[in-house]
């Protein structure tokens, strides 16, 4: 499974990179692991973009073959999301090969799951097929309409990326600052231990100064004690 995918992204890396054949040959291997494995979500996927590498190469027919193999899985697996995704090529690859009226079919059928998946992206997407197909049949105000309707989206799609990028930087500033109070609180924690540690120290030396104070005091009384006791001894002998 993790090769397949990784065939499928390198795919996907090389098709960016405009290695149409390279892409074709990496995701046509990703489809034969994904069967060998009976991941059929990865089948779906490596079907799909198969389609989309013959349909930019116009073998319109054979990204058909693909496509509806790849959206057949997908219905299947109940993976709406990828299935209008899926129809919305279709649409793509019958608006480039100027049959309106099954572009239109298509793109109503992406547009017909939207209820059980709703997905801006690929909303948008069947707008702008839904455009073009109305450009071409000089139904200007259907054009427009569904230019509209795209247009919106997008600046919703835009407003939920500014919102979602505010609300990035507001958890990292949150972050840092939580961050830079735990750094100073362990550093108020270290110079309060070393304050605590540094007056046990002080304590500790007083408490043995008192001490060694008082033992030299008894030691010194003890010592004149003794001279004095001396002193009258020897004063009671010459008598």
């Amino acid at each position: 499974q993790g090769i397949a995918t990784s065939s499928n992204n390198l795919g996907i890396i090389y098709d960016e990179i405009g290695n149409n054949e390279k892409a074709l040959e990496l995701y046509s291997y990703s489809l034969e692991l994904a069967r060998s494995i009976n991941n059929l979500n990865a089948v779906a996927t490596a079907l799909n973009n198969i389609g989309y590498m013959h349909s930019k190469q116009k073998n319109y027919n054979k990204a058909l073959e693909s496509y509806e193999e790849s959206v057949k899985i997908s219905l299947e697996l109940e993976e709406f999301s990828s299935a209008m995704n899926t129809y919305n090529n279709i649409a793509w690859v019958y608006l480039g090969m100027g049959n309106l009226n099954k572009a239109k079919e298509y793109v109503q059928k992406a547009i017909g799951l939207e209820e059980y998946n709703f997905n801006l992206h690929f909303e948008a997407e069947s707008h702008e097929i839904l455009s073009q197909i109305y450009l071409k049949q000089n139904d200007y105000k259907r054009a427009y309409l569904h230019k509209s309707f795209l247009q919106k989206i997008k600046d919703s799609l835009f407003n939920a990326n500014s919102n979602e990028q505010l609300l990035e930087m507001q958890v990292r500033f949150e972050t840092e600052r939580k961050e830079k109070e735990i750094e100073m609180l362990k550093k108020n924690e270290t110079i309060n231990s070393l304050q605590i540690q540094r007056q046990k120290f002080i304590n500790i030396f007083w408490t043995i100064f008192t001490v060694l104070l008082i033992t030299i005091g008894v030691l010194f009384f003890f010592n004149i004690q003794s001279k004095k006791d001396v002193n009258k001894l020897l004063t009671q002998k010459n008598k």
